[in-house]
């Protein structure tokens, strides 16, 4: 069931805009805390990942949650909920470690930048309740990682490389990794990601520079905390995904929640000349046209021709599958959502001399032919155009019936 596949990310979703309207509200007022959680739940980007099924949507929250306890856990009334929050902040990032691993700790950067800049490492660390978060943060997030390295031999290796020194240092994982990379994966993914709401601070962008006097007002100790606080949230990972060698638009979907408050901020800051005076009146009806909108471009992706949608594949090819015992070998490409639909056996093949490393490697396509002969069941063969001649010759020349 495709909403059932779906619905946790739903609600990881709806717990990341109430997450941002909450810390929102700590900093200025209800109406930011308000629009802030409208921003995000209606920016293309935000929407368009919640619909895809990654850990990105989960990251988002827990790292949206740690920030939001770590700013709580500064300002709270008294020491003991400032002692509760600071332990919350140690589960949030345990949790989000656990959700995608050490992506977590660049989302979860500008804590330490943050206390340095304000000078509150000493108020905030030398606190037994900073030990207990720590704790807390090892045993939740390290959980999975030292039971899979304890018990599948090669697993540590393996999960060093794919998520932390192959993707930042290297490029065998082919993600963009050229220097030009950042500017055509992460700026149209803000650009676009944040509209329509970023059409109002695009113009302000280089005045409110101006403004705080570049970077050097900005991260002024004078600068008032929450504008602090925000840029740090969105500046310092992003900095931190331009120089990694391995780039995906997802992996900015943590940052949007500071991207919602400042575009928030904005709006109420710097109102548009045809927002004066109508506000309830235009916003209302714009916010319902395009929450519409988007949900109809939902469908309208869903039902597009694309090549890769993997249940239109399974429709296709449903009717023509023999009636016996059979599996579905899938050559030179992915299409993970294949065995989802069809509940079969499903196999992938390569013929490359360098295919994506993964933990388990694909078979040989050559390997998965020389069997043919002793397979009491039949093998179903799916390619792409490009491949199928290559696909026909090899199974001519190693004389297997098809």
């Amino acid at each position: 069931n495709e909403w059932g596949v779906r619905f946790a990310n739903a609600v990881w979703f709806i717990l990341t805009a109430l997450t941002v309207a909450g810390l929102a509200k700590s900093f200025w007022d209800d109406k930011t805390a308000i629009l802030s959680a409208v921003v995000y739940s209606t920016s293309l980007f935000p929407y368009a990942a919640s619909n895809i099924v990654t850990p990105d949507t989960p990251l988002a929250f827990w790292g949206t949650a740690t920030l939001a306890c770590f700013w709580k856990s500064l300002h709270a009334s008294d020491r003991k909920r400032s002692a509760i929050w600071t332990i919350l902040v140690g589960a949030a990032l345990g949790f989000g470690v656990l959700s995608k691993g050490p992506a977590m700790l660049v989302i979860s950067l500008p804590i330490p930048i943050y206390l340095l800049f304000t000078r509150k490492i000493r108020e905030f660390c030398l606190t037994p309740d900073f030990f207990i978060s720590i704790l807390l943060f090892l045993g939740i997030g390290s959980s999975w990682y030292i039971a899979i390295a304890s018990n599948i031999p090669g697993a540590f290796s393996y999960m060093w490389d794919n998520q932390i020194s192959g993707r930042f240092l290297s490029e065998k994982y082919s993600r963009n990794p050229g220097p030009l990379a950042p500017f055509y994966v992460y700026l149209p993914t803000i650009l676009l990601g944040t509209l329509p709401w970023s059409a109002v601070w695009y113009p302000q962008a280089s005045g409110m520079w101006r403004e705080h006097g570049g970077l050097r007002g900005i991260l002024n100790r004078q600068m008032r905390e929450p504008n602090l606080f925000l840029f740090t949230w969105l500046a310092f990972p992003f900095m931190v995904f331009c120089i990694s060698s391995s780039r995906l638009p997802l992996y900015l979907l943590p940052l949007f929640a500071p991207l919602s408050i400042i575009t928030a901020r904005c709006w109420l800051v710097w109102r548009p000349t045809w927002f004066e005076g109508h506000r309830l009146r235009v916003v209302i009806p714009a916010v319902i046209c395009w929450s519409f909108l988007i949900i109809g471009l939902r469908e309208a992706v869903a039902l597009f021709p694309t090549g890769k949608d993997s249940r239109a594949i399974w429709r296709s090819m449903e009717g023509r599958l023999p009636r016996s015992r059979h599996e579905i070998v899938v050559v030179n490409h992915h299409r993970h959502g294949l065995g989802f639909y069809s509940d079969e056996n499903v196999e992938r093949v390569t013929s490359s001399t360098h295919p994506y490393p993964t933990f388990y490697m694909p078979d040989r396509l050559e390997e998965e032919i020389h069997e043919l002969p002793t397979c009491s069941h039949y093998h179903v063969f799916l390619t792409k155009d490009k491949d199928a001649d290559m696909l026909r010759s090899t199974l001519r020349d190693r004389k297997a019936d098809f």
